[in-house]
């Protein structure tokens, strides 16, 4: 969940940023496919990507849910591990909408985004 600081994935990102956000949309893109041809034969809206939020959203995020380097490709890592962490999964709560967004109506296939946002 929160691998030590400055770990890197094998493309030398940075690990979190790479299992919880290039990962599922990856994943997901790979799938795009076969999920639309699943749609075109199944019930609407039984064919669905979920993509998973976290307390971490609300908790750890920084203001506006996002710490990236001035660049904007990638994370800001002066800041802590916690802050990294909610961070990615911030992004990829932006990046599942999106996703959805763009996907969802021509796709066929419900694009179920889910944090736990709780009000303060």
């Amino acid at each position: 969940m929160i691998p030590p600081k400055g770990s890197k994935g094998a493309q030398g990102l940075d690990l979190q940023y790479q299992t919880n956000i290039l990962g599922p949309f990856l994943f997901t893109k790979l799938l795009l496919p076969v999920l639309k041809k699943t749609a075109e034969t199944e019930p609407k809206g039984s064919v669905r990507v979920s993509w998973a939020g976290s307390l971490a959203v609300d908790m750890t995020s920084p203001q506006g849910g996002v710490a990236w380097k001035p660049d904007g490709k990638t994370l800001d890592d002066s800041k802590s591990n916690d802050v990294l962490y909610g961070t990615t999964k911030a992004a990829n709560y932006f990046l599942a909408y999106e996703f959805g967004r763009r996907f969802g109506s021509k796709d066929g296939v419900l694009h179920n985004v889910r944090a736990f946002f709780f009000p303060l």
